[in-house]
Formats: structure tokens, C-alpha cells, sequence
């Protein structure tokens, strides 16, 4: 593989994390010529500054800045993510890359919150289709949803350029969101990409996608976390793509995050040894009285996690809305 386009889509409260992302993929990704592609929020003067600084160290990469500001998002009426629509950006990338999509054969996108810990020239192998890795949601999470017997975490995709524009996704996502108005989107961008996807996307191996979560149980307690009969993210999957992992994305926990000051992500150190060298001086976000609490025993706040898989359906929706406020607060 000689060379990726890789697409991000970050505002400005992110961005040392996301230089942290594109420098762990810099390093590990062992493929000669890389462009980046990355859509902004609320980026300042000075924020343009530090990219561009940034991206002067290597002569063999290019990249394009894609203000989401110039895009009128607010015309589909899709629910925020935490505050911003930076997310939900990426759903048309198609419209906002614009002709510099022409020259492009595979799109990589990657959430902000992604570490590379290896190479990424096995992509090769995956040409025609969009290619993903299953979410560790629970199937009665899924299934609201009617017409998904699968769901899969929209964090990593391989996307194949060609197969996106003759199948025609970006038209259909508009149609989805007009269509859908009233839809329950928890997770706004990944339920419609599910939704508008449903049974025609790829298998990555789940080693190009590693959640927290495959790192924070005990031997007894992962069976049961990853009980068949709840989820189809499968055990022996996981400890498969734990022997020779690709990308790390820390996702889950409650929204606690490696570069908040906490003892129960596992991604914590490799997380900050990326984004001390994009800022030697950066300081860890203190986490609110509220998650201090409740992590204050890690294996305590792991069974937490664990117990929410086994609630009945409608308390596991009330569990849901916990952890979504934890993650704001």
C-alpha cells in the first residue's frame, strides 16, 4: 500500500486529541505517502496555526481543511452530539469534500478519540465495499431500530470511494434524516449510518477497532460481559484482536476518557504518550465529583458496566441515559 487518505472531524476543544490520532498513524502506519483530510469546527486563527505547524514536519504528507462552518448542517435538524454537530459532519463528507473526492479510490475515516499501535497496510486487502468493525452494543439496543440484526461501531471505516457514490449513501442518508424525524438517535450519526447501511457493509477485524472494553474485565468476567446471548461482539474474537492490535478507540466508559485525570481507562498511557508530544504542557481534564465518585473504585465502576447488560430492556434504557449524562457531566 502506497498510499491513504484519511478523513477526521474535529472542532477546536479536540484538536490537540486528534493531532494525537493523526501522529500515533503517522508513525505506525508504515505507508510511504498519506493524505489527511479534516473537517472543522470553531477552529481560531491560531488553532489554523498549530495544524499548519504541525503538518510542516513532513514532507510526505498533505493535507485539506474543510470548515463545517460553510455548511448549512442545521437545515437536516440531526440532535447534537455533546454539544457540537462536528460529528454528525462526516455524514456528508461526500458534499463537503467536494471534487477533491474525485481523485480519491478508499476513505479511512477515523474518530478523534482513535490510536494507531500498528500498521495499516493490510487495508489493501479490502477493496470493493465499506468496511467496518461490530459495535459491543447489546442486541436490545439494536433492535429498536426494527430492520438491524447487526449494528456496528462507525468509529473505523474503510470505505471504498466508488461503491459510496454508485450505491448512491449520500442521498440516501439525506432521504433517511427527512424521513425519520422522530427517530430515538442516542447515538446521532452511527444510528443513521446503521440505519442507511443496514446489511451491506464489510467485517474489518475487530483488531482495527479495540474498545476499552476488551482490556477491563477479569477472565470470568469477560464471558459474561460478552455473553453470546447479549451482544454478537464475541469473546474469542476479541482475545484474537488483542494479540496483535491495530487502532485502539476509546470509546464507552461512561465518556471518562485517557486524557482525563482517572485509574480505569486501560488506553491511558499510550493515549498521553501521543498527546504530550503534540503538548508537553497539556493537563489532564479533572473528571466532575460525580465520576470521581463512582471510579473510585475501578472494578466497582467495571461491574457497573457489566451490570447494565443484564437489566431488563427498559431499565437497560434508563442505564443508557446514566451513562449518556455521566459522560456531559
Amino acid at each position: 500500500m502506497k498510499e491513504l487518505n484519511v478523513l477526521y472531524a474535529t472542532n477546536a476543544n479536540y484538536l490537540t486529541i486528534t493531532l494525537a490520532s493523526i501522529l500515533s498513524l503517522i508513525e505506525n502506519a508504515k505507508i510511504p505517502t498519506l493524505h489527511f483530510h479534516i473537517i472543522t469546527e470553531n477552529f481560531s486563527d491560531a488553532d489554523y496555526q498549530i495544524v499548519e505547524n504541525f503538518f510542516h514536519q513532513y514532507s510526505h504528507i498533505t493535507y485539506h481543511l474543510y470548515p463545517v462552518d460553510e455548511f448549512n448542517l442545521a437545515q437536516y435538524e440531526i440532535p447534537f452530539w455533546h454539544g457540537t454537530q462536528v460529528a454528525n459532519a462526516r455524514l456528508f463528507f461526500q458534499d463537503i469534500m467536494q471534487t477533491n473526492l474525485d481523485q480519491i479510490d478508499h476513505l479511512l475515516y477515523l474518530d478523534s478519540d482513535t490510536i494507531v499501535v500498528d500498521e495499516l497496510t493490510s487495508l489493501s486487502e479490502y477493496q470493493d465495499g465499506i468496511y467496518v468493525v461490530r459495535d459491543n452494543a447489546t442486541y436490545s439496543y439494536y433492535e429498536k431500530f426494527s430492520h438491524l440484526d447487526d449494528y456496528f461501531n462507525s468509529g473505523v471505516m474503510y470505505m471504498d470511494i466508488s461503491t459510496w457514490k454508485q450505491e448512491n449513501y449520500q442521498t440516501k442518508i439525506i432521504d433517511f434524516i427527512k424521513n425519520n424525524p422522530l427517530l430515538n438517535l442516542t447515538y446521532p450519526d452511527q444510528d443513521i449510518l446503521n440505519c442507511v447501511l443496514a446489511n451491506q457493509v464489510n467485517w474489518l477485524p475487530m483488531s482495527y477497532n479495540l474498545s476499552p472494553y476488551a482490556y477491563i474485565f477479569s477472565q470470568a468476567k469477560e464471558k459474561i460481559f460478552f455473553n453470546p446471548s447479549k451482544r454478537k461482539m464475541s469473546l474469542e474474537e476479541t482475545n484474537e484482536a488483542k494479540k496483535n492490535p491495530i487502532i485502539f478507540h476509546s470509546y464507552g466508559l461512561a465518556g471518562i476518557k485517557p486524557w482525563m485525570n482517572n485509574s480505569v481507562n486501560p488506553f491511558n498511557d499510550i493515549y498521553m504518550y501521543y498527546v504530550n508530544r503534540i503538548d508537553q504542557d497539556y493537563q489532564k481534564k479533572e473528571l466532575t465529583l460525580l465520576k470521581k465518585m463512582i471510579t473510585y473504585h475501578p472494578e466497582w465502576f467495571y461491574d457497573l458496566l457489566l451490570l447494565k447488560t443484564y437489566l431488563p430492556e427498559a431499565l437497560q434504557e434508563q442505564a443508557k441515559k446514566m451513562i449518556l449524562y455521566l459522560h456531559d457531566h
